[in-house]
């Protein structure tokens, strides 16, 4: 297995062990603080001989994978990139200066996409289940609107004026 698989394994692992301190951390300056904390405790238990230039790749690898977008955040990052488009895991495209061209970026599989998404709708209050785009929880622009899980689109091509 690759190096950088095995200690992200580990890293979720560990995060998901300490997941009250993780997981009740709003402040994303602190997260990244912990996650580097747990990311260098296990490169330094499991042996891993990196030196620092492929301990701080990895950092942002798993800044990216834990915190981030993913694959998709290199793509975020690079400022001649105006869009993004993603058909499947493996059909990632990106528009630069009014062209669109083949991504050098694949995802892991609809998993990946679908966290991606959560990641991207979830402060709206809403989330993608596989099947349906359904609202978790009242917008915050409805303060008053009662939390529903329902439907937002069936994806049944049922469209009304």
């Amino acid at each position: 297995m690759d190096t950088y698989l095995r200690l992200r394994r580990m890293v979720k692992e560990r995060i998901s062990h300490a997941d009250t301190v993780f997981g009740s951390c709003s402040d994303p300056g602190d997260r990244k603080k912990l996650l580097f904390r747990a990311a260098r405790e296990v490169a330094w238990e499991e042996g891993f001989m990196l030196n620092p230039s492929e301990l701080q790749d990895m950092l942002q690898r798993l800044t990216d994978d834990i915190l981030g977008l993913g694959s998709l955040e290199s793509l975020l990052r690079d400022e001649a990139v105006t869009e993004i488009m993603v058909n499947g895991p493996d059909f990632v495209y990106v528009e630069r200066e009014g062209r669109i061209h083949p991504a050098q970026v694949n995802l892991e599989g609809e998993e990946e996409i679908y966290r991606i998404i959560d990641r991207i709708i979830g402060p709206l209050g809403l989330h993608v289940d596989g099947i349906t785009l359904c609202r978790r929880q009242a917008p915050r622009w409805f303060p008053g609107q009662r939390h529903t899980s329902s439907p937002i689109s069936s994806g049944a091509g049922n469209h009304h004026p």
